[in-house]
């Protein structure tokens, strides 16, 4: 391969990010199969030839992997569940079940948490087993494979309260008791995430809460010891909010300030010149309708204040204004460039997006597409000179186009003139 060559695919491969990063509706599977196109285009057919080989190869290598590391797997469980008489064609159905296992309890997982759930649900791993395993064995054999199960767990438990223990003594300079460290073992598992309203705790929500169980458990001179370590450990946190305040959250600050300021310049003043030609085009129920839409965003705005500074005094204390400044700007930037899913359940939607009405947007949308690309490119310029770089691949769930066009109401949910839009900022 030449060296214009390796440039050329280097190149092609830093677009590929930079698209992806950008692309509110480009899938990896589009990316990918251009990325392949363009790289392609500058090999000779014979290095296209030799990267095919190379790929099956490749390929060869991962199944042989694959295969080796259930061979290996069938070897080891079949020596663990000796006890339980399995024919040969039952161990390997389990091997392959076991291999499976991860990929099912993280997908389960996701979705438990989605519907509010706790984090490590060993309900959920119980209920993987019986789905995966129960079939390959007889009732017995069940029976038998969960005693066993329980057995190693209570091994583990076993090793981990002893591991537990050590690491606690050994951290803050203090002996336990047997039941001291018993009673720690288990305030140290117990996963402190989320707080009777639902949300998850800060690092110093946890703390606290350690701290006030810990002290139930040690002795006045343990606890004076655990205290000095605690108070040493939220001082290094403190630190490091107010070093991401100078640093991280200085830069997001800086960069929402002046993406705000271009969109007022160079967007908002032909958009709602776009939405003052849609004010005639609209009736007085339709304009009605558009007037309680505002209210419940502006109300939904509002509410999202709220949780940020909420939020914020909890995770952040009073160590990162820079954070909680960039967060309201960002609040108040979308009053005038309107997130729109945000009315995706409103019951007015369909009386406002009639198929006339939505034309109408999409003719003066259509009008404002260079103006979007410049803000676009703006963004990407700014991104790229503050630091920003496109060197690892990110996932992201791809938008879909909503059936009922909320993405006109970007347009239709502003004023007819520039002023109105602009006292929008100042409420």
């Amino acid at each position: 391969m030449t060296n214009a060559q390796i440039e050329a695919i280097d190149k092609i491969e830093t677009k590929l990010y930079k698209d992806y990063f950008w692309s509110n509706n480009l899938s990896e599977s589009a990316l990918t199969i251009r990325y392949l196109k363009s790289i392609f285009s500058i090999l000779s057919n014979d290095q296209i030839k030799s990267l095919k080989e190379y790929k099956k190869e490749q390929l060869h290598k991962v199944a042989l992997k694959k295969q080796s590391t259930l061979q290996k797997s069938f070897e080891s469980q079949s020596k663990r569940l000796q006890a339980l008489g399995l024919s040969e064609d039952q161990l390997w159905q389990f091997v392959q079940a076991k291999s499976k296992w991860l990929n099912v309890y993280k997908k389960r997982n996701l979705e438990f948490l989605k519907e509010g759930g706790d984090q490590f649900n060993e309900e959920l791993k119980e209920e993987i087993d019986k789905e995966l395993f129960q079939p390959i064995f007889t009732t017995k054999q069940f029976e038998q494979y969960l005693k066993l199960v329980r057995k190693e767990n209570e091994q583990q438990e076993q090793w981990r309260l002893k591991h537990s223990k050590a690491n606690f003594e050994n951290q803050y300079s203090i002996k336990l008791t047997d039941q001291q460290a018993v009673c720690i073992f288990e305030i140290e598992s117990d996963r402190l995430y989320k707080n009777e309203k639902g949300e998850y705790l800060s690092d110093f929500e946890r703390e606290e809460i350690k701290l006030q169980k810990f002290k139930e458990v040690l002795n006045s001179d343990q606890f004076e010891s655990y205290q000095k370590e605690y108070l040493k450990r939220l001082e290094r946190k403190r630190q490091e909010l107010i070093q991401s305040n100078k640093g991280h959250y200085l830069k997001k600050l800086k960069e929402i300030q002046k993406t705000l300021a271009y969109y007022k310049k160079n967007v908002l003043p032909l958009k709602s010149e776009a939405r003052f030609k849609l004010e005639y085009v609209l009736n007085n129920e339709q304009k009605e309708f558009l007037a309680k839409l505002k209210e419940e965003y502006f109300d939904i705005l509002e509410n999202r204040k709220k949780i940020y500074r909420a939020q914020h005094e909890r995770h952040y204390l009073d160590l990162v204004p820079n954070e909680l400044q960039a967060n309201l700007i960002s609040v108040a930037f979308e009053k005038i460039r309107i997130n729109a899913y945000y009315l995706r359940d409103c019951k007015y939607l369909d009386k406002i997006l009639a198929s006339e009405i939505v034309e109408k947007v999409k003719r003066e949308e259509s009008k404002l597409r260079p103006v979007y690309q410049a803000f676009k490119d703006f963004q990407i310029t700014l991104y790229e000179e503050n630091g920003g770089d496109y060197g690892a691949w990110i996932h992201k769930v791809v938008s879909k186009e909503d059936n009922r066009n909320l993405q006109y109401l970007s347009l239709l949910l502003l004023e007819p003139t520039l002023e109105e839009n602009l006292k929008r900022l100042k409420s």
